[in-house]
């Protein structure tokens, strides 16, 4: 498994959303993946807030997420 980083902007949106960073990990390693180019991806998983969509970048030696939103269900 690569290190999952957060950038600065991602990080306030989890503490904003009231998410915990293991949520967001566990979508980026089981939720459905949709590619976005060379390296970016989108995960999502259905949850009783929303639809969680995790915008994320896959690198050599580690996985930067790059923004969260909730679809779908109340922030």
């Amino acid at each position: 498994m690569k290190p999952i980083v957060y950038t600065e902007h991602a990080v306030r949106i989890l503490t904003e959303l009231n998410l915990s960073r293991s949520v967001t990990d566990d979508i980026i390693m089981t939720g459905e993946r949709i590619r976005e180019g060379k390296v970016k991806f989108k995960a999502r998983r259905r949850t009783k807030r929303g639809v969680i969509v995790v915008t994320a970048a896959e690198y050599s030696d580690h996985i930067k997420v790059i923004t969260i939103d909730v679809v779908g269900g109340g922030r």
